[in-house]
């Protein structure tokens, strides 16, 4: 009875040692495999960590750590039997894992060393970097024309009264140059009361200098080039019948411009890789040296300028006073030389 229940622990003792190693085993395969799948991922870019990455290989993989072990305890009997006692004492129980991974931390340093003094080493390091630019030139869609008129008058009603008929007047006129009742909008009347200013200078009296009257009239449309026209018609039309035009302008917007922007980014990237490739294929004394993968790009400030105005702003150009604009785009970006 005792010997079977001997056995039978002899046997679950060597089922747990088994599977205990078939673990370790397995772990030791799999870091293995990740470390030389690393090895040829950066073989060519870092040669010490490619150096490394292999080493550790080795290390995991049981059939090849077992090919260099015994020389790995060959060499720590050597340094053990040194005469030397401050050498041998700290190194008497170092184990054979840890003077192979000494000798590869030995190893990559005078590799990287000699490497890096030969300029060998082919990291990402060296770089150029160049704004690319890109342009397009478009005309606006759409237009607000900004009309204000006004009276100044000691008699309210009467100066509300003429600038009623100036109002009309313009309308009418404005109507006249082709615009559609839709496009004009409804006027908007204010009344201001003006007082004397004390002979200080400083604050006002409670006598009435004036009554100023304002009208604002606003006409929003697609035709770009009738509102172009009609500001400096108006201009002249008001001369002419004595209306006082407290304002007469126009802006001009273009509504597909954030669909330009992305067009425009690749563009100028686009150019930022011909102009890198142009500084790097014109630089002397340097051997076969190439553009490669993008390190950074950072997107500028978009510029929308009147027409062939290359004019550049930090907080970025937004022309509302011309009908043909210009879009400019630029990109830093950042390139590996190979």
């Amino acid at each position: 009875m005792a010997n079977t229940i001997n056995k039978d622990k002899d046997a679950i003792e060597t089922s747990r040692k088994f599977f205990a190693q078939f673990w370790v085993k397995a772990i030791r395969w799999v870091f293995g495999i990740v470390f030389i799948w690393s090895f040829f991922n950066t073989y060519g870019t870092s040669i010490p960590v490619s150096v490394i990455y292999l080493s550790l290989g080795i290390l995991c993989i049981p059939p090849l750590w077992n090919i260099l072990k015994p020389q790995l305890i060959q060499f720590r009997k050597i340094i053990k039997s040194l005469p030397i006692p401050s050498v041998t004492r700290p190194l008497s129980n170092i184990s054979p894992n840890l003077i192979f991974i000494g000798a590869i931390v030995l190893v990559s340093t005078i590799i990287w060393s000699t490497a890096f003094s030969k300029k060998e080493i082919k990291t990402f390091k060296n770089s150029v970097s160049v704004t690319g630019v890109a342009t397009k030139n478009v005309t606006s869609d759409k237009a607000i024309w900004r009309i204000g008129i006004s009276r100044k008058s000691l008699d309210r009603s009467k100066n509300l009264q003429l600038l009623k008929s100036d109002e009309q007047d313009a309308r009418e006129f404005i109507a006249g140059l082709g615009f559609e009742k839709n496009e004009i909008s409804e006027s908007q009347f204010n009344v201001a009361t003006i007082y004397k200013e004390k002979e200080s200078g400083y604050g006002t009296t409670n006598i009435i200098e004036n009554y100023t009257s304002t009208v604002s009239i606003f006409v929003t449309t697609n035709k770009v080039y009738k509102v172009g026209e009609g500001v400096n018609k108006l201009r002249l039309f008001v001369e002419g019948k004595g209306i006082d035009l407290s304002e007469n302008r126009a802006e001009y917007t273009y509504s597909a411009f954030e669909t330009e922007k992305i067009p425009l980014l690749e563009k100028a990237v686009a150019d930022a890789q011909l102009r890198a490739n142009a500084l790097v294929s014109s630089t002397t004394g340097v051997s076969k040296t190439a553009i490669g993968k993008v390190l950074s790009a950072q997107q500028g400030i978009f510029q929308v300028n009147s027409a062939n105005d290359s004019s550049v702003s930090d907080y970025g150009n937004f022309d509302l006073s011309s009908i043909d604009k210009t879009i400019r785009a630029t990109v830093k970006v950042e390139f590996a030389t190979e």
